[in-house]
This record gives C-alpha cells, structure tokens and sequence, in this order.
C-alpha cells in the first residue's frame, strides 16, 4: 500500500534510470531525507520539465511507500529556483559540498525541520555572500550545532577552565571541544589536535552566536585553513563516513582564491583530472549501470558525492580579498 503524502523538498542529486527516467535524492521539510522515482523526467512533453532542479526547492507530491524505500513521484512545482547557484560557480561549489553532508549523514526519512529551514536560508543567500569557502564552514558549524556535536568554545571540555580561550588551547574531535594546555598533555596527549589562532577562535565564537545569517565579512586565508582543518576533523569523528567531495570544493576554493583564477593551463588540467577521477568513483560507474540494466539498483545504499550544476555563465571574477 502506498500513501499520497504532499511536501517542500530540495533536490541533492539526480541519478537517471533507463533513458528517460531519474531517481532524485531529496530533502524534504517533514520527511527528510527520501529518493522519488520520476518516470518519464526526460521526455520533450513530460509535466517535470523545468519543475525539478538542483538545489531549488519544489512542492512535491508523492506515492509513499512503507519501509526505506524508493516512492514514486506524481506531481512536481519549482517554487524557488535560486538562478544565483547557477551564475556564481563559486557559490555552486559550496552547495554542493553542503548537499554531499546532507546526503553522507542524514538517516532516510528522518524528519529535520530545524535543519531544513537553515539549509534553505543558507541556499537562499549564497550566492550573494561574498566568500564562499567562509560561508561553507559556517553551514557546517551550524550543522553540528543542530546535531548536537557542535565543539564546545567556552571552556576546557576536560577541567572546565575559561584558560582553554588561551594561546595554549586547542581543539580535539574525541574531546569534544577545547582543551587547555595542561590537559592536553596529561590526558590528549596521543589525540589529534587543531591549533587555531586567537582570530580564528574570535570567528568561531561569533559563528556559535550568530546561528541564523551567514557572515558577509570574509575571514583571512589563514583562519579559514584552521578552520577548515578543524570542522573537518569534527565531521570525520562523528560521522564516519568520508566526504572527498568537501576537500575536492575547498581545494577549488582555496586555488581560486591564491590566484587560480590567472595560473597556468597545467594546474587547470590538473584540477580537471582530480574533478574526472572523483566523478568517476562516485557517480559514473553507477550511472553506467543503471541505463545499461533492467534492474534498477537501490539509490540509498550508495550516497555519493552529488555533481556540480552546470554555470550559466562563466563567473570569473575574483573573490573579496581576504
């Protein structure tokens, strides 16, 4: 038996069955993470065309069925396209790498509102933001705020002293947070740690007060590495699972914003190469299978990194120094 249930849902990545068809992998405002099969997607004639893109939000309407399983698409409506992600490639990296955490972390059909709602703002205002890479680890802060494995930045996590804002703090996933000097040597001494200078710390505190509007104030390349490196290791501890696709974008990111943008035609097609290889592993290998097959496999037992959307235009402009 299946249901007809109506919902608000964001599209995280698209993987076609046959010639014609398409899984789409969505998160939804009240049932969370599901994929819906669209027959017919692809047709010149189908009602989906133009209705269902990635990272615009739609009204869907659907045939759920019981148990985590594949449910079957009836009506779709695009009700907020967001035509920024696909002008600004640098905002359409971020996203991106947001939808690969989404994907790698989220149990299907899992209710979020709270998180949907940050995820739609944050989209929403991305592709005005003037640095992307700041505007990422901040979506993944507020991620693990809303999880309930965000670090804590106040005080030692071990003794509970205000020392751990000092020079000597650092930040350790198995801890939890900050660690004071002292502790770090008698009890995270075998721990891998995060050093952060004081401005990255500063951004930090900030960031945990300010849970609703992404920074507009780019950070320096060298409090974004720290940070980048920290979130990074708390997202690995608690999860348990791999995102290749957040270090390929902030390594984009990161040559973008050292000068990418005018290097040589060599480390162009170097990055391009990097971009094929990982494409291959997580999406095309899969790809391949599933329009060459009668059997459609399971798209919830693979998440993979979801693919770039194509630009529109060609954004060539430099990021806001930093």
């Amino acid at each position: 038996m299946s249901e007809l249930v109506r919902d608000v849902g964001i599209p995280l990545k698209f993987t076609p069955w046959r010639t014609t068809s398409r899984y789409v992998h969505w998160f939804t405002r009240t049932h969370g993470r599901l994929v819906t099969l669209i027959r017919g997607a692809l047709r010149p004639k189908s009602f989906f065309l133009g209705q269902c893109d990635i990272f615009a939000t739609s009204d869907l309407v659907f045939y759920r069925r019981a148990g985590d399983a594949v449910h079957l698409a009836r009506e779709c409506r695009l009700v907020r396209p967001r035509p920024a992600l696909r002008e600004h490639w640098r905002a359409a990296i971020a996203a991106s790498s947001a939808a690969e955490l989404l994907m790698q972390s989220l149990p299907p059909q899992a209710p979020q509102p709270r998180l949907f709602d940050l995820t739609s703002a944050w989209l929403d205002a991305l592709g005005a933001l003037p640095c992307a890479q700041t505007a990422l680890l901040w979506f993944e802060l507020q991620f693990l705020v809303l999880e309930g494995l965000a670090p804590k930045v106040d005080r030692c996590t071990n003794c509970g002293q205000a020392e751990s804002a000092a020079e000597t703090a650092v930040l350790i996933p198995a801890a939890g947070g900050f660690v004071c000097g002292p502790c770090r040597l008698r009890r995270y001494s075998r721990h891998d740690a995060s050093p952060l200078p004081p401005s990255a710390r500063l951004a930090l505190h900030q960031w945990r007060a300010n849970d609703r509007t992404p920074p507009s104030t780019p950070l320096s390349l060298q409090d974004l590495e720290a940070l980048a490196g920290a979130l990074g290791a708390f997202l690995r501890h608690h999860l348990h699972a791999p995102l290749p696709g957040r270090e390929l974008a902030l390594e984009l990111l990161r040559e973008h914003a050292t000068g990418f943008a005018a290097g040589a035609l060599s480390r162009t097609i170097a990055l391009a190469g990097r971009v094929a290889k990982l494409a291959d592993a997580q999406d095309l290998g899969s790809c391949g299978e599933i329009r060459g097959g009668s059997n459609p496999p399971s798209p919830t037992t693979t998440p993979s990194v979801p693919s770039f959307p194509t630009s529109a235009t060609t954004d060539s402009t430099p990021e806001t120094s930093r």
